[in-house]
Order: C-alpha cells, then sequence, then structure tokens
C-alpha cells in the first residue's frame, strides 16, 4: 500500500510539472495592457448608457438634408441682397408716399356691401407691426432691425410710431413682417387678451376694469377699457 501511494505521489507531480512546462508565461506588460484596455472598454459602454439614457429623456432628432441648408444659404444671400438695394435705392416705385384705397366687399345684414378702406399706412401716427417669420435663412442685418424694433420671436407684435425713419425700418424687414394702422376694436381686444400693468411692482393681467380703475382711476380718470 505505501509503495501504490507514493507511486501515485510520483505520478501526480510528474503530471502537474508536465502541465507547467505547457503553459505559457505571459509577459507583465502585456497584461497590464489587457487590463488598461478592459478598463477602457468597461468605461466606455458605461458611457454610451449613460448618453442613451439622456438622448431618451430629451427632445427628438431631426435628420435634414444638404438641400435644406442650400436653401437656407440661398435664401439668407437673396435677403442681403434685397436689404442693400433697399438701403441704398429705397422701395422706388413699390412703396407710395400718397393714400391708396381699396374696396372690400362685406355681408351686412345679409346683403354684400363694398366697403373702402386706406390699403397703406401713409398718414397715419401709429402702425401695429406683427413678424411672422423666425430666424431660419435670416441674414444679421435684418436681424439687427428686428431687434430695434423690438420684434425677438416670431409672432411678436408691437405698436410702433410711424415715423420716416421706423418707415425705412419696415421697408428693410417687409418680407418679415405684417404691419397696418390699428383700429379702436383691435388695441381693445388686444388689451383684454394679452394687456398686463405693473401694479405695486408686480405685473398683473388687466383682465377686470376694478383693476384699472384702482391704478389709473384717481390720476387720469380711466376706469375701464372701452369698447
Amino acid at each position: 500500500d505505501e509503495g501504490s501511494r507514493g507511486t501515485t505521489k510520483k505520478n501526480m507531480s510528474n503530471a502537474s510539472d508536465s502541465s507547467n512546462k505547457d503553459l505559457q508565461l505571459v509577459p507583465e506588460t502585456i497584461l497590464k495592457k489587457r487590463h488598461d484596455l478592459d478598463e477602457l472598454k468597461r468605461k466606455r459602454d458605461a458611457q454610451v448608457r449613460r448618453t442613451n439614457k439622456v438622448f431618451s429623456k430629451s427632445s427628438k432628432f431631426y435628420i435634414r438634408k444638404p438641400e435644406t441648408f442650400l436653401a437656407r444659404a440661398k435664401n439668407r444671400r437673396n435677403n442681403e441682397i434685397r436689404y442693400k438695394r433697399v438701403m441704398k435705392k429705397g422701395m422706388q416705385k413699390r412703396a407710395s408716399n400718397k393714400k391708396e384705397f381699396s374696396t372690400m366687399e362685406v355681408e351686412v345684414e345679409g346683403e354684400n356691401e363694398d366697403i373702402k378702406y386706406q390699403s397703406n399706412s401713409v398718414g397715419t401716427n401709429i402702425v401695429f407691426v406683427v413678424r411672422i417669420r423666425n430666424d431660419v435663412g435670416v441674414s444679421k442685418m435684418v436681424k439687427t432691425v428686428l431687434r430695434n424694433l423690438n420684434l425677438k420671436e416670431q409672432y411678436e407684435g408691437v405698436f410702433v410710431q410711424y415715423t420716416p425713419k421706423n418707415r425705412k425700418f419696415l421697408q428693410l424687414v417687409e418680407p418679415f413682417v405684417l404691419y397696418g394702422p390699428p383700429s379702436k376694436n383691435m388695441v381693445s381686444d388686444l388689451i383684454n387678451r394679452r394687456g398686463h400693468g405693473i401694479i405695486d411692482g408686480e405685473r398683473i393681467p388687466l383682465s377686470d376694469n376694478t383693476i384699472i380703475e384702482k391704478a389709473l382711476g384717481d390720476e387720469s380718470g380711466i376706469i375701464c377699457v372701452g369698447r
């Protein structure tokens, strides 16, 4: 028995020695490089997971074709050419210095009537200007004029005194705005819908005539918004 045990131990030691000889020794530099690559891959995978998580919560992606950028560049160039032409030569025959009138057919009490109205803003003291286009394809010069008119965003509207200087500004940015003399009903509707006032340092909507009466009744005698 003791002889067989010794033989078994000897065979096991020989087998372990042969297996150790078959194993290839890897240099430490290669092991370190593998460890660094594994660590780098782990960090990149973590970064991709975080990025995908952020993008999933953000707004949708839009793929724009090259033709879109070319069209915008063309519009910007055309706007610059028009701006320089109007700045140098004015509107020429496109804008009249006289009052122009047109007729419009309106239904009144079941009957159609032709109403005559002034089709331009010549002779008015104030006009209401609305911006109808955004910043896509807009040159810097046009943006500057729009900013001077306090029209920074699309669909913003302002009251502007129709002076020769402001008329020149409106002609420069005419493709981007609509303007005309305001009517009494339009002003009243604007005040009721979007009017705000500063009362005791707070911005309060003018939705109730009592607010107007308390703020302006004693000083100016204004007690309501007329219609």
